[in-house]
């Protein structure tokens, strides 16, 4: 009797059409500023138990870019004139480029939608309504100009040694450490120094750094520069400007790398061989053989336990959790492998993990076959299947997710540093 009260439910359920909806919403502060981090509530709603597979296309543009979330925020269940939806909500941050107003076109979202496990589900293909904000300029500023805007910024200038007279041939490193709140990384501003009659400037890779806690987010940029004295003569590295809005107290602040002056002589002559070579160099010589083998001998320890540590990163990074896939290619179980698979797609791109094998499918058409080789096996309790295609699949499939990522980011770069 039980199984026939069931079996009625579910027939009644099925007889009633699965509804769907979506929302988008700018959550309003009093102004917003150039840079001024937006967060746009997107709502997904279904009258189904379920939501899964869901695909949200608000993306970068010329005008603004976008932050997505790496999990809805949260899940309820809510009475709309009666009837019991299900609402999932997500939370994008965007950052406008320019000032004036910003338009944000209907954004593309798709879902499926079911009324639970052994239901077959609807797909749900939907947009939001068009977007409108007011992005305000900066008194005294061109409109054209970006200005960062967060509630705390610091610039700090280090130089390693920290000296002023210097002989040709002799080199100094200079490093501009920038630091800021609920910013991406990404709009911290590059600083360039260039070559000059007394100075060769080798540049080493921007660092950037992102982290978290409790809601606020924080990032650095490190530029560092390598500045060889080349001719000798009077130099000064004038100061750099760099302005940010402080949206806590609506004011505009210029910090200033320090302007720094150098003395350069020739290079001494070099001594004779002779007077090179004496007793006393030779003792100078020994001692300091000595305090590198006792340095090295108690530094050992650390360069074990960090050699350790650094083995440890590789493993949870994407390449090493590439490299433990490869493996499991070869010698671990179907279940294995599909654990081991998504575990680095998590690590190499969180957005087409979320999407499922379908979804990889779709976005990704020529990886079809071995994914769903992979899929029978699982089914069908580990049944043995090409492996060594799939292997070959993976590389191509690793291969192409670094190049999208890579033209994203290089994109992104050009937009909003168009002179770099």
């Amino acid at each position: 009797m039980k199984k026939i009260t069931t079996l009625l439910i579910l027939l009644t359920l099925s007889l009633h059409a699965i509804e769907g909806a979506v929302s988008a919403i700018v959550k309003v502060k009093e102004s917003y500023a150039v840079s001024e981090e937006i967060v746009i509530q997107i709502d997904l709603k279904s009258t189904a138990y379920s939501l899964t597979q869901s695909k949200i296309g608000l993306e970068n543009s010329p005008n603004y870019i976008i932050t997505a979330p790496t999990s809805a925020v949260s899940i309820e269940t809510v009475d709309i004139n009666g009837t019991d939806w299900s609402v999932v909500h997500y939370e994008y941050k965007l950052y406008p480029l320019h000032a004036g107003k910003l338009t944000i076109l209907p954004i593309p979202i798709s879902f499926e939608a079911s009324m639970g496990y052994g239901q077959e589900s609807q797909n749900f293909e939907l947009t939001t309504k068009v977007l409108n904000i007011d992005i305000q300029g900066h008194k005294g500023v061109n409109p054209d100009k970006f200005i960062l805007s967060t509630p705390q910024y610091s610039l700090k200038v280090k130089q390693t040694p920290k000296i002023n007279k210097l002989k040709v041939g002799d080199a100094f490193e200079l490093q501009v450490i920038q630091e800021a709140q609920n910013v991406p990384d990404i709009l911290l501003t590059p600083i360039y120094f260039s070559d000059t009659k007394q100075f060769k400037v080798y540049t080493k890779e921007a660092k950037l750094e992102s982290s978290e806690n409790r809601g606020v987010s924080s990032v650095s940029r490190r530029d560092s520069f390598t500045f060889v004295a080349i001719e000798e003569g009077n130099m000064t590295l004038p100061s750099q400007e760099l302005f940010w809005w402080d949206t806590e107290n609506k004011i505009l602040h210029t910090e200033k790398t320090p302007q720094l002056s150098f003395f350069i002589t020739a290079q001494a002559k070099v001594k004779s061989i002779e007077e090179e070579i004496s007793n006393k160099k030779i003792l100078s010589y020994f001692a300091i053989v000595l305090l590198v083998i006792t340095l090295l001998y108690r530094a050992y320890p650390l360069l074990q336990k960090r050699r350790q540590e650094q083995k440890e990163a590789y493993t949870k990074s994407e390449s090493g959790l590439f490299e433990a896939l490869q493996k499991s290619c070869h010698n671990a179980t179907a279940k294995e492998l599909y654990k081991d698979f998504y575990i680095w797609l998590e690590s190499a791109d969180a957005t087409v993990a979320r999407v499922g094998f379908k979804g990889i499918i779709e976005i990704y058409p020529p990886f079809s076959q071995s994914l769903n080789s992979l899929e029978k096996a699982l089914d069908a309790n580990g049944i043995d299947f090409d492996r060594e295609n799939f292997c070959i699949s993976l590389r191509e499939l690793r291969t192409l997710l670094i190049e999208e990522k890579s033209s994203n980011i290089h994109g992104l770069i050009d937009t909003i540093n168009p002179h770099s």
